[in-house]
């Protein structure tokens, strides 16, 4: 899932770089958790 999820966090950030940089910064502590875990 974090790949398939990357590529529409970067067509946000293309769309509103505000938007983008938040889900971003959102998916980087999902995927972090995952790998800590």
């Amino acid at each position: 899932m974090p790949p398939a999820a990357a590529a529409p966090v970067r067509n946000a950030e293309g769309n509103d770089q505000n938007t983008g940089s938040a889900h971003i910064t959102a998916h980087v502590h999902t995927v972090t958790a995952s790998i800590a875990r």
